[in-house]
């Protein structure tokens, strides 16, 4: 969880994390508690480098397909 948080920083895992902190700011400047929620939501996850946007979301299948097409072979039916 160490790793997770202090290395592999991004671009887009900088802007997600000042994202979050200013709807934080924003929210307890407006005294709005649901704000205030969302901004910690996008602040932990830019923070703990987890849903799709962190790229962990990957599909193999597409790659195994294609390889699955490089070793194929075909005979002909008649």
């Amino acid at each position: 969880m160490k790793n997770s948080i202090f290395y592999n920083w991004t671009i887009g895992r900088a802007i997600r994390l000042a994202a979050g902190t200013g709807i934080i700011i924003q929210g307890i400047m407006a005294t709005d508690i649901p704000l205030v929620i969302i901004g910690l939501i996008f602040a932990l996850i830019a923070l703990f480098n987890s849903g799709c946007c962190a790229g962990t979301c990957s599909n193999t299948a597409s790659t195994s397909a294609s390889n699955n097409k490089k070793n194929s072979s075909y005979e002909e039916v008649v």
